[in-house]
């Protein structure tokens, strides 16, 4: 990944996660299951299957790798 890439998606993941933080309607859990999500349903809360930290964790990952 090259050095520009890599700070449009860390600037694209500080956002996500500031949205995530101010917000209550979300939740980003490891332990849903993919039929579990609900992602169309705008009267209740938006259950997403994945963390954050592991996408962290990867762009750190490539970020070494660019040094």
């Amino acid at each position: 990944m090259e050095y520009e890439t890599f700070m449009n998606t860390l600037a694209t993941v500080t956002k996500l996660l500031y949205l995530l933080i101010g917000t209550d309607r979300v939740n980003l859990s490891v332990t849903y299951a993919e039929e579990d999500e609900h992602l169309t349903d705008e009267n209740e809360e938006y259950r997403i299957q994945g963390s954050i930290l592991i996408a962290v964790q990867r762009l750190d990952g490539k970020s070494a790798k660019i040094l």
